[in-house]
């Protein structure tokens, strides 16, 4: 894109609308027909400013984004209303006067990771590439100029203490810094502190100069402005991937795709989505896929754009709790219709249209108990005799010193270096129970529940499956293990054959484990989709036809086809909005009472962890760092990294909706 083709949208003055969209309507041609996504939407966003659209999967809210930015499949188009992006009416743009708009103007921060990076590009080239794309130059001042998000008109006036921090630069103050402090007792200290502090590519001449006077260099400040004079665009790809919360960015950048966790592969998105500091940032559920403590940290930094550059923040989002922490203004959608419009707060604390009400009724992130089905309570009014406390536990998984070490790419072509995931671990799944692992990205939660799928061989350790270790299998023994033990994984559209209709997806296992005749099988995918609240007639679509949260739906009816003993739910209700997502909470835990199931829950969430887990280990860089009974745990954390955990969960210090939420 030139810098020619964005200098037609300038930066909006703070009193009138950067994004204005009136009576808009987005319809879809089906071979049953025209269907109508949105219906008279109207949404308005002032300049700096955090806008939240709320509401249950298909309601039209990521529809009504992709409608601004005109990013529609082939099949959908705008046939109603007006779309107004700083005072120009971009409703029914060119292709070109699109792409000319999208990155550098308004950026995206899609829903599903695994398929909007490309899985042969390094991290760091995809970053890299929408630099290119957007002309964006590596120093701030010059990345301002070009996205315009500058309230002020002065653009030729720039300091160099917005150059950012080099790789050499920082090996190089680092050095300087070693040989100042000498043998001193806070020598070390100083230098992990330096190290952690200085962020090349993100860190300025500026934030620098401070950072090193802190720790003791002499003559500072000179020695800084003579080293930081500016990063490469490599630095600046490294600078926005720790940025997104990626630690040890300058070697992640080497990485591909499907070396990173799904919450990495989230961050990187939001990397590209934030490069060219555009002046709105539509975020499609960009904190579904993280752990708590780096969504608090990405949301800060989303918050701080907003300050610093007026850059506003369009979030699509099916949390509550963050809506109500993040948002000034709320959007709640229904049906593709906008229900309810106004301040974040005064909806949530006192919600009129029944749909709201019920959104926050089922909010997750307010809930404090685990949820009881009602099967579970009948047999506990009906058989508790108060001695089958002392029964020894029937475990059905039990993980013993599991290990797993990783090979990745080293700084050197051709060299490597081990990266341990998983870290000496034990645990015990007992039978018709829930057993949650919960911990940040990358913290080794989907490694282990991977190993206990016997979808990855430990290093060391043993998994064992009903007394039996799972690495002894053989070909049959391990083709029946398949159908006792089944997952559910945490990215729906990466687990579906986009070449499969729905029926068939889920009819696979059945077919493959030779379950029934095609009559019967039918029935039971209908059956299968009135459990997960999906209608029948979605049988004929196809995977890239449903949202996000009705691709995870359609995963876990297909997890539950065979009646497995066992289900490995990796993230399995992180892409699902409030209503559907208690919904699927409670199914389980009626599935659990009525046939024994037992689950292994890996989620970042632990607001779902205490309406569905009976234990929780915590886990922290490949260990578990802390296990104890649910109630234990929220009650009495022990460790401070837990508590740390605790207190990031999106809304759990808000009192909302007058009590509603229990």
């Amino acid at each position: 894109m030139s810098t020619e083709s964005s200098s037609q949208f300038v930066a909006s003055d703070a009193d009138q609308p950067l994004l204005e969209v009136r009576d808009l309507e987005v319809s879809f041609s089906t071979s049953s027909g025209e269907v109508k996504a949105v219906k008279g939407a109207d949404l308005t966003v002032y300049p700096g400013q955090t806008v939240a659209i709320v509401g249950e999967s298909g309601s039209g809210k990521s529809t009504s984004a992709h409608a601004v930015i005109g990013l529609l499949p082939e099949n959908g188009s705008v046939t109603g209303g007006t779309i107004k992006f700083a005072g120009r009416d971009i409703t029914h743009l060119k292709p070109k006067e699109a792409e000319a708009l999208r990155g550098s103007e308004i950026g995206l921060v899609p829903q599903d990771p695994m398929s909007n990076l490309n899985p042969v590009w390094r991290i760091g080239y995809q970053v890299k590439e929408s630099l290119k794309a957007n002309n964006v130059k590596t120093s701030r001042a010059g990345r301002q100029q070009l996205s315009g998000a500058l309230v002020s008109e002065e653009l030729t006036d720039h300091k160099d203490d917005d150059l950012y921090l080099g790789s050499d630069a920082k090996k190089t103050l680092i050095a300087e810094l070693t040989t100042a402090l000498g043998q001193s007792p806070d020598a070390e200290g100083k230098l992990a502190d330096a190290d952690e502090r200085l962020a090349v590519g993100s860190s300025t001449r500026a934030e620098v100069r401070v950072i090193m006077a802190e720790l003791g260099l002499p003559d500072a400040e000179n020695r800084v402005n003579s080293l930081v004079t500016g990063g490469s665009i490599d630095d600046r790809v490294a600078g926005l991937l720790a940025e997104a919360g990626l630690k040890d960015a300058e070697r992640r950048a080497r990485q591909y795709p499907h070396e990173f966790s799904g919450g990495m592969r989230q961050r990187a998105l939001i990397a590209i989505g934030l490069a060219a500091r555009p002046q709105l940032l539509i975020a499609d559920e960009p904190t579904s896929a993280l752990d708590v403590t780096v969504q608090r940290t990405i949301l800060d930094h989303l918050a701080g754009l907003t300050s610093e550059l007026g850059t506003a923040v369009l979030f699509i989002t099916h949390d509550l709790g963050l809506a109500a922490e993040r948002a000034e203004h709320l959007i709640v959608m229904y049906r593709g219709n906008v229900v309810e419009s106004g301040p974040a707060r005064q909806i949530l604390d006192a919600p009129k249209h029944p749909y709201t009400q019920r959104l926050v009724s089922s909010a997750p992130s307010l809930a404090s108990r685990r949820i009881q089905s009602e099967h579970a309570a009948a047999v506990a009014s009906g058989t508790e005799t108060g001695d089958s406390s002392s029964a020894p536990a029937d475990n059905i998984i039990v993980a013993k010193d599991l290990t797993k070490v990783f090979r990745l790419p080293g700084k050197r072509p051709g060299s490597h270096t081990n990266f341990t995931a998983v870290d000496s671990i034990s645990f015990e799944l007992e039978r018709g129970k829930t057993l949650a692992l919960v911990g940040e990205s990358g913290s080794g939660k989907s490694t282990a529940a991977n190993m206990a799928l016997n979808l990855l061989e430990p290093t060391s350790g043993s998994i064992t499956f009903d007394g039996v270790d799972v690495s002894t299998l053989g070909k049959k023994e391990l083709f029946k293990f398949r159908r006792r033990v089944q997952p559910i994984f945490q990215n729906p559209y990466g687990s579906l054959d986009p070449m499969f209709s729905i029926y068939r997806s889920i009819e696979e296992p059945l077919r493959v484990h030779k379950v029934g005749d095609a009559k019967s099988r039918e029935a039971r995918v209908r059956e299968l989709l009135d459990l997960v609240s999906l209608p029948q007639s979605m049988m004929r679509r196809f995977p890239n036809e449903l949202s996000g949260g009705q691709r995870q739906r359609v995963a876990i009816a297909r997890a539950l086809a065979l009646k497995p003993e066992v289900i490995v739910c990796d993230e399995a209700v992180s892409a699902l909005d409030v209503l559907v997502q208690a919904q699927i909470l409670t199914l389980l835990n009626d599935l659990q009472a009525e046939f024994g199931l037992s689950y292994l829950f890996i989620t970042h969430d632990l607001a779902v962890v205490r309406q569905i887990a009976d234990s929780v280990c915590v886990m922290q860089n490949g260990k578990i760092v802390e296990a104890a009974a649910t109630d234990e745990v929220f009650d009495n954390p022990k460790q401070a990294y837990t508590r740390e955990l605790l207190a990031a969960i999106p809304g759990a210090s808000l009192s909302i909706g007058g009590g509603m939420a229990s």
